[in-house]
């Protein structure tokens, strides 16, 4: 069975901003890795691993503006060393500086469930 690389980014997840005592909004880029027949079946399993994990199902989100994730590429890899590189942790980024970055275009949208 082929191992497929997801790279997802995140969007309108309500974070507590310590330095400001505020929620903000924001987004993030993760990578992950999954054995799956094929890239439908590589998108459901990256989606339960998101869903189970324990930060991320501890966010919040704005009821006007869902949280989502959005599939940026599902490409099918060879890992030289397939025991690595499963994929953890997020890199995060405020969703007011969200239009700074593109290449948003072609990625497709999920919804995942975010406390409210």
């Amino acid at each position: 069975m082929p191992r497929y690389k997801c790279l997802i980014r995140g969007s309108n997840f309500i974070v507590r901003d310590e330095d400001e005592f505020v929620d903000k909004s924001y987004g993030f880029y993760t990578t992950r890795f999954v054995w799956a027949k094929d890239e439908e079946v590589a998108e459901t399993k990256c989606l339960e691993k998101l869903k189970s994990d324990k930060w991320l199902s501890s966010l919040k989100s704005d009821d006007t503006n869902p949280a989502m994730v959005h599939f940026e590429s599902i490409e099918k890899v060879k890992l030289k060393y397939p025991h690595l590189g499963f994929g953890k942790g997020f890199c995060l980024f405020e969703m007011a500086h969200a239009d700074e970055f593109d290449g948003h275009e072609n990625a497709r949208e999920v919804e995942i469930e975010a406390h409210s």
